[in-house]
């Protein structure tokens, strides 16, 4: 079906009665946002966002979402920020208690943004396509979070805090670093797809047997020489 863009501008878009904004598709509006979100949260728009679950700002060149703290005002459940130009996220995005999906693929992020681990509700994080090097031990306050999505980062090592996100069932970690896994990943019982392809692995723990939920392992583009023979036994894998 094909769905015609609309082309109004931001401000015509929040003024207009007849449209309850509970999904904006704001994606691709880089000459309004000027890098940064202050057209979007100000005081005055909060009437018109009463209603709003889906907020999407992919591609605008955003280097700031400074004052994004705002949309805690809001029942904001997900937001995509996704192809930017971020390095950092403010404190301020945790108060948004609200939210349960966030994208932050292909931005510039060097570090994890710490101030995710505030978002107690989120169940599906994606931040795939930067440099992160490392993942905080606080990670394991998201408790209840389904879906990881780290693929093309620089991650050398996974935190064993990870394992005790006792709701995980989608774990994405191709093309890293990776050299090692934790050797009680089998802790993770819930885990339906492990995405491992493309790092430096030259092995895999015994416990990745105990995973009697997967369905899907990927583990391609190792160092690998074997792997557990356990694996084979593993009922409900499918690829």
């Amino acid at each position: 079906m094909f769905i015609k863009k609309d082309r109004r501008r931001i401000d015509d878009i929040l003024k207009d009665p007849n449209d309850n904004k509970e999904i904006l598709k704001l994606s691709k509006r880089v000459a309004e946002f000027h890098g940064n979100v202050k057209l979007l949260c100000r005081e005055i728009n909060l009437s018109a966002f009463q209603h709003l679950k889906i907020l999407n700002l992919y591609d605008n060149e955003l280097t700031t979402i400074i004052g994004i703290g705002m949309l805690s005002q809001t029942p904001l459940e997900e937001i995509n920020l996704g192809c930017n130009k971020l390095s950092e996220i403010p404190t301020e995005f945790g108060s948004i208690s609200t939210l349960k999906s966030v994208w932050l693929d292909d931005n510039l992020f060097e570090s994890f943004p710490t101030a995710l681990c505030q978002l107690s509700h989120l169940q599906s994080l994606r931040i795939s396509g930067n440099s992160i090097h490392l993942l905080p031990e606080i990670i394991s306050t998201l408790q209840n979070l389904e879906t990881l999505g780290m693929d093309n980062n620089e991650l050398t090592s996974i935190p064993d805090s990870i394992l005790k996100l006792p709701n995980l069932k989608n774990l994405w970690l191709r093309q890293n670093q990776l050299t090692s896994l934790p050797e009680h990943i089998g802790d993770l019982i819930n885990l339906e797809v492990l995405s491992l392809s493309s790092n430096k692995l030259q092995s895999i723990p015994e416990s990745v047997c105990f995973l009697t939920n997967l369905k899907y392992l990927f583990l391609n583009g190792n160092k690998l020489t074997e792997i557990p023979i356990g694996i084979a036994y593993l009922s409900t894998l499918k690829v």
